[in-house]
């Protein structure tokens, strides 16, 4: 069996499909390997970690026989990088070693039976066509509010569930902080409930870029889904939890509210981010009425203040207020600088809208267009009616 390719070519495929790869001297040492399976015109790279399944397919190599081979999936891929132009890998007869050759370097490595490999779960059921950008944005736009801890497995993923025949909701949440975007499908959608689990959403947000033309298919059974787009397939296990119910979240009584500039409020959040540290993680912002002819609008005060360093105000116009907002009534909010900032930083327009209600317990909330992102003071799911001390979120009439 002998492959040529050319190395540009390898490192891409290579890139995507050791994303699933197990390290090297793991357990079942198969799962470290990328199984490459060449077929009468396709040569297909398969990477397991029995989590996340990843296949890459290739159309453009020399292929000479058929057949299966073995090789440790990032030793391979650090040695792709080094390399330039062409590249061969061969296996002759029986043997465990394959080589690598370019024009300027020879290896030998050392493989696996690829009888040993997991094979890729079957997921059944029609499949459901969208816009890779679209579904992409809205990974990547809710992707930082993603849990990482173990103890709630339900917030450590992604939750994809259909709000109407043509729309399906893309919400994160890590307890404090909750984002949602919405995706609409040309076709009536097959995804219902499904938690996808944040290595995948790394997966698909990292080798899918943004502004990709084309569609991706997706759908799933209770426990795998199936990602495809051109030439790559992501099979991956779901998360069997229940994700909480967000509704109340997301529809707060009587919201106050306030239109600023994105720029200029994640540039004023910067600016007070300076004085905080473990002693002070808050920055409040308080909506007062103008002063001066010279600026009618209503003033954004964006302040935090250190009892041990001192304290930054930083001065912003606010573009329009809500309905419920009375300028002539200060109002002051507080908030964790660096979620507001991680909301800020996926968001595009120019112009973001902020509401939160007048509750002790309300949550502030950032939107544009489709997308949601709130920062709660209590956790989802929580039978607590008080307040969470480690909230990102106070609020307060003055």
């Amino acid at each position: 069996m002998k492959i040529i390719i050319e190395q540009a070519e390898l490192l891409g495929i290579l890139k995507f499909v050791t994303e699933a790869a197990d390290k090297e001297g793991c357990t079942i040492p198969i799962l470290s390997h990328v199984i490459m399976h060449s077929g009468e015109d396709v040569l297909s790279f398969e990477c397991s970690n029995a989590q996340q399944h990843a296949t890459a397919l290739c159309d453009t190599c020399d292929l000479d026989g058929t057949g299966k081979l073995t090789l440790p999936a990032k030793r391979f891929l650090n040695i792709v990088k080094q390399e330039k132009g062409r590249i061969t890998i061969e296996k002759k007869g029986r043997g465990k070693k394959v080589s690598i050759k370019s024009d300027s370097a020879r290896y030998k490595l050392d493989s696996l039976s690829p009888d040993e490999a997991i094979p890729c779960p079957k997921v059944a059921g029609s499949k459901t066509g969208v816009a890779m950008s679209g579904l992409v944005a809205a990974l990547a736009k809710v992707a930082p509010e993603m849990s990482s801890d173990e103890t709630r497995p339900a917030l450590c993923g992604v939750h994809l569930h259909k709000s109407s025949p043509h729309y399906i909701r893309v919400t994160a949440s890590d307890g404090r902080r909750l984002a949602e975007d919405a995706v609409s499908f040309k076709k009536p959608c097959t995804v219902t409930n499904a938690i996808m689990p944040a290595k995948a959403v790394a997966i698909i947000c990292k080798h899918v870029p943004a502004d990709a033309d084309g569609d991706m298919t997706l759908r799933h059974n209770k426990k795998h889904m199936e990602v495809v787009w051109p030439n790559r397939i992501l099979v991956t296990v779901l998360i069997d939890q229940t994700f909480p119910n967000t509704e109340i979240i997301l529809a707060p009584t009587r919201p106050l509210g306030i239109t600023l500039t994105r720029e200029a409020f994640a540039e004023a959040l910067a600016k007070v981010s300076i004085m905080l540290d473990s002693n002070a993680n808050c920055a409040k912002f308080q909506i007062v009425e103008a002063k001066t002819a010279e600026a009618p609008e209503p003033v954004v005060h964006v302040l935090a203040i250190n009892p041990i360093l001192g304290e930054a105000v930083v001065d912003i116009v606010a573009v329009e207020l809500g309905k419920n907002t009375d300028a002539k009534k200060a109002i002051e909010y507080g908030v964790n600088p660096d979620y507001v900032l991680d909301i800020l930083k996926v968001l595009s327009e120019d112009k973001v809208t902020i509401t939160w209600s007048d509750g002790q317990e309300s949550g502030l909330k950032i939107t544009e267009k489709t997308f949601t992102g709130i920062i709660m003071p209590m956790r989802l799911g929580s039978a607590e009616n008080g307040k969470d001390k480690s909230s990102g979120t106070t609020s307060k009439d003055t």
